[in-house]
Formats: structure tokens, sequence, C-alpha cells
């Protein structure tokens, strides 16, 4: 039996846009998000979720109030508006100015590995990007939509592409995994990975964030802002590390993971108060770091 297994990954690339670009993907960046709050107060006032029917009532009003966009931006700020009120109806929902536009096919397109030709208001743009050295599009296939994001005044993009997955198999036995704040985690084969090189940035960040709140200068919250990301993005690193090589384990002897479930930790236990941030950042630190699991090999709970 033959299997046609399809991985989603998502790839972000930095747009390279020089000033001109910049300010067009601004501008279309503000249209798309008016034009999702004006099809919002349409289907909260007409009580029509569903991308379809609300598609029927606000396509052609929404065309003629935002001219500068094209008919598929209109498309797919009623697909935003539609998903965005699939889990809550009971409140009329608002975008932000600068809030994600979404891209597909028709108004986004790769010229070379390296050229983006990304629709605005003022036309197609040929916009050059960069990805991380470790991400490439090469031999991959383009899933047909990307979100356009604003960080930091800069813009991203954030491709959705597909590769072929790896052949489902049935689990011949089961590894354990043990969650805990010393070891991120322990294997039931014995195997720990430990959570110290993760504490050393945690303790030196603490310190260093102490130290810029007491002085509570402009420039002191922006670097307080830029030191929370830094360390954010090296534990997510430092633990999808850790989850691949559990995947990889389990994989290569044909197993299913057993994750320990430690939802509410936090509610259920108290700690001294020197190690508050510590405990307090553990819940999510191991969700981050085993939410690979579940999705490339067999698990549970």
């Amino acid at each position: 039996m033959s299997y046609n297994i399809i991985m989603k990954l998502t790839i972000k690339a930095k747009l390279l846009t020089d000033k001109q670009q910049h300010e067009s993907l601004l501008e279309t960046m503000a249209s798309f998000n008016d034009a999702c709050n004006y099809i919002s107060d349409i289907a909260y006032k007409n009580k029509i979720f569903s991308q379809v029917p609300l598609h029927h009532l606000a396509y052609k009003d929404t065309r003629i109030k935002f001219p500068q966009l094209a008919s598929q931006f209109i498309v797919r700020a009623i697909a935003v508006v539609s998903d965005s009120y699939v889990k809550e109806k009971k409140t009329l929902h608002k975008f932000k100015k600068h809030s994600a536009v979404v891209y597909d096919q028709r108004i986004l397109s790769f010229k070379r590995l390296s050229i983006a030709s990304i629709n605005s208001v003022s036309g197609r743009l040929k916009i050059p990007f960069i990805i991380g050295r470790y991400n490439t599009l090469a031999g991959r296939t383009i899933k047909g939509q990307a979100d356009l994001t604003l960080e930091n005044n800069k813009f991203f993009l954030n491709i959705v592409i597909e590769l072929p997955g790896d052949i489902p198999y049935t689990p011949k036995g089961v590894l354990g995994i043990d969650k805990g704040i010393v070891n991120i985690a322990t294997t039931s084969d014995r195997i720990k990975f430990s959570g110290k090189q993760i504490d050393t940035i945690r303790i030196k960040t603490a310190k260093l964030k102490s130290s810029l709140q007491k002085c509570g200068t402009k420039s002191a919250k922006r670097k307080l802002k830029k030191i929370g990301k830094k360390q954010c993005r090296f534990q997510k690193d430092y633990n999808h590390i850790i989850s691949k090589q559990i995947v990889s384990a389990a994989k290569g002897t044909q197993r299913a993971v057993a994750l320990e479930d430690i939802s509410g930790i936090r509610a259920r236990q108290t700690v001294r108060k020197t190690d508050r941030g510590r405990f307090g950042n553990w819940d999510s630190d191991n969700s981050i770091a085993l939410s690979n699991i579940r999705q490339n090999c067999p698990a549970f709970p």
C-alpha cells in the first residue's frame, strides 16, 4: 500500500522593501483591516457569519467602498472576518490597523526563490526577501496562503508550504515522557534533557530586566521588550531541539509517546518566592517543548 502524506510548514521570510514599497504595504495593510472592520460590522448587524452567505451580502458594498483594494483582497477579508467569528459571535470583532494581511496565489507569487511579487494598493510590487539559513523554498510546494505581518516596522511573509511527510506506522510500544523543572523531559529509556541552560539564561535575563525596570526610561522600556522577545526565541528553539530528539527516538523504534499531563499545575502547587519566576514559566515551557511530538508521531494523552 502506498501513502501520500503531506505535512505543512510555515517559513518566515523578511521582505527587503525600499521606502516606497514600505509605504505602499503599510497603506495596503491599513486598507485591508479597514475593510475587515467594515465587513465585520455588516456580519454582526445581520448575524451572518458563514463565509459564502457573508460574501453574497458584503462583497459588492465593500468593493465600492474600498476601490483601492483588488477584488481578491475583499474575498480574503471576508474569509478572515468569517473565520474570526467561528468560536465567538456575541461581540463585534475589531481588527487593528496593522493586523496581518492574508495573501493567496492570486495576489502573491514568487518570481524566483528570492523575489516575491506581491499585490498592493499601488499594484504589483517585486520585493526581494530573505529567509533563515535553515529554511528554503526549493523543491517545496507553496500551499497558496501567506500572512503579511509587521514587526518592529519590518515586513515579513509567513509562507505556508507543503512537503512530503513520513509514512504512518502502527506503534509497537510506548515511550514515556516525564516532564519536570530541573529536567525538561525524562524518557522511560532514562534519557534526560536538562533545563540548566534555560535556567541560566532566565536568571541572567531576570537580573537585567529588574535593572531596566528600575530605570524606567523610554529606552529602557524598549530594551525590556527586545530582551523579552530574545529570551522567548531562545527557549522556543531550545525546546524544539529537545522535542525533535524525542520524536526521532520514538520513530526509530516505532513507538508511541505517552506524555505526562501537567495542565493546571500552577493552580495546584505553591512554591517559594525565589522560585516563582522559574515555576511560572515551567508549564508553558513544557507545552512548547513537547507540542511538536503530538504533530509528528502517535502520542497520548
